[in-house]
């Protein structure tokens, strides 16, 4: 509000404003604020008591912030209603509008509630300056007399201009604490994730660089380096990509990131990402770079060992002589190697992604399924011999299957798998010999028992052929000629089989001459004359005489 110019009085109350503004400048706390300038309003108009007071959401009420009264000065944080500050009779508080009061114990506009808040606070004679701002009620200013007191145009003045300046610098001093929390936040989440700070003016061709910025470069800090420094630093390399992608952002005010090597003054080579945004003028002209710079070296040398790592176990998988696998927790491949894709029968690239389920079907599914479950029960391996009758190759398998606990969660499995076709092959074929040989050795116990019973039976029989001949030719009638060549028939036959059985026992090797196959029939079927009829059975020969003869061992 101007003032007239040439009055002494309000020349003096110009002159007390402009100094108490230019202190109020200087002090940084919005408390500190509101105490000097209270103090020097109360000092200067010689008033009883000074309330700054703030809006809350109640309509009805504000927050008291501070209280000068009689000399003292206090923070409050009580509740006062705006009855008792007048501002409920002002039709809609603004900024040109205030409420002033020479006697509030006779003042009609103020109910009596109102009286009795004022007689309490002995505010006889009241001034109050609501603070509005965008046409809402913010805060407001209250000035009082213990005694009724008629309020000059000048204290009117004075009192509304402190209001205004006063709380102007409050507002600034709160926007300023705010920007400096907010800076102090970014300033830890900055060095917490151990990034460095530039900044690069286009017009004067001059950086910053914070000092992890330049502790990353391997300089010292300065205030101030010259714009084309960041050239000297780049790994020759990069220096065509960097000026490619950095520069053209730049000075066309366009967002960048970029990662790429530099050479730090000692020779060390260090991986840096950099990201900016460009500033233009009011003519669109980009006038200033700003960003953050962050050492990329360990991550980039932990993914060079990772990825080392992945092709090591890649190599490993790939050629390992034993099938691997590793399941997620919803129980597919998430890795198979090719030995193990032989045991599945399916490719790498079908079974990766699928179930057993999908690959092997639900029955023998139902049983994986239950060792794993029963591996992740007892935290233990669990092992088990698989067979596929209808392949080839691959047909049988020793799996073995394991818990993976990662980090509480919930577990998965993995395995192996051995494939055991041809170690079965080969316990089948010992099998089969171990038979043969129990086989052959009761054959030669039964050659050697032969051997000696027909040894035996041998002499008693030529005895017996020799006395039944004697009795066949000296026989007194035809009767005991025809017992006796019957006794002799018989024996003759005991001795054939005597030898055949000696024969088959002696060891000795093949002897190969001309054979009649019939004569050879008629040898076996003599041979096995009794166990045949024994079981019954009639064996019917037509055999044609006069064949050819073979060679063979009989």
């Amino acid at each position: 509000m101007p003032i007239p110019s040439g009055d002494p009085v309000l020349t003096k109350a110009d002159k007390f404003l402009s100094s108490l503004v230019d202190r109020l400048r200087l002090i940084g706390t919005p408390t500190d604020i509101l105490a000097t300038a209270a103090r020097a309003l109360a000092d200067h108009l010689g008033v009883h008591q000074v309330l700054f007071a703030e809006a809350t959401d109640d309509p009805a009420s504000m927050i008291l912030l501070l209280d000068w009264t009689d000399g003292r000065c206090a923070t409050e944080s009580d509740l006062l209603p705006i009855a008792g500050l007048g501002i409920d009779t002002l039709a809609a508080p603004s900024e040109v509008r205030l409420f002033v009061c020479d006697d509030t114990g006779s003042d009609p506009r103020l109910v009596p509630s109102a009286r009795t808040l004022c007689r309490q606070r002995q505010a006889a004679a009241m001034v109050t300056v609501p603070l509005v701002r965008g046409g809402r009620l913010v805060a407001s200013l209250s000035v009082s007399q213990a005694a009724p007191y008629a309020w000059r145009m000048v204290d009117e003045w004075i009192i509304r201009e402190v209001a205004e300046q006063t709380w102007s610098l409050v507002e600034l001093a709160r926007t300023a604490s705010r920007l400096q929390r907010s800076e102090e936040r970014l300033r830890v989440a900055v060095e917490a994730a151990e990034m460095g700070t530039w900044d690069f003016d286009m017009v004067r061709n001059e950086c910053w660089w914070s000092p992890r910025t330049c502790n990353i470069w391997g300089i010292d800090y300065a205030e101030s380096l010259p714009g084309d420094l960041r050239y000297d630093f780049v790994h020759p390399d990069d220096a065509e990509r960097y000026r490619r992608e950095v520069d053209d952002a730049v000075f066309s005010g366009k967002p960048f990131q970029i990662e790429y090597r530099i050479v730090r003054p000692d020779g060390e080579v260090r991986w840096v990402l950099l990201r900016g945004v460009s500033s233009c003028d009011a003519e669109g002209n980009p006038v200033r770079a700003t960003g953050i710079a962050l050492d990329n070296t360990e991550r980039r040398q932990a993914d060079e060992r990772l990825r080392e790592s992945q092709v090591l176990l890649d190599a490993f998988m790939r050629n390992a002589p034993v099938g691997m696998y590793l399941k997620d927790t919803q129980g597919r491949y998430l890795m198979v190697n090719p030995e193990m894709a032989k045991v599945l029968g399916v490719p790498v690239d079908v079974a990766v992604g699928r179930t057993a389920e999908e690959i092997l079907g639900v029955e023998e599914a139902g049983r994986i399924e239950q060792e794993e479950r029963r591996a992740i029960a007892t935290g233990q391996a669990q092992s088990r011999s698989q067979f596929f009758p209808a392949r080839a190759s691959n047909s049988s398998a020793l799996l073995i299957r394991f818990p993976l606990m990662l980090d509480g969660r919930n577990p998965q499995i993995g395995g192996f798998a051995i494939d055991t076709t041809e170690q079965m092959r080969a316990e089948a074929e010992l099998e089969r010999s171990r038979a043969a040989l129990y086989q052959s050795e009761k054959m030669s116990a039964l050659g050697s028992l032969l051997a000696g019973l027909s040894h035996e039976l041998n002499n008693p029989l030529s005895v017996v052929v020799g006395q039944a001949l004697i009795m066949e030719e000296k026989a007194v009638d035809q009767r005991t000629a025809v017992r006796a060549g019957k006794i002799r028939a018989a024996a003759e036959r005991c001795a054939r089989i005597v030898q055949t059985f000696l024969a088959m026992a002696r060891q000795r090797a093949p002897e190969r001459q001309l054979i009649d196959m019939n004569d050879l029939i008629d040898a076996a079927l003599e041979i096995t004359a009794y166990g045949l009829r024994s079981a019954g059975i009639k064996i019917h020969t037509d055999l044609a005489r006069g064949l050819p003869v073979v060679a063979g061992d009989a």
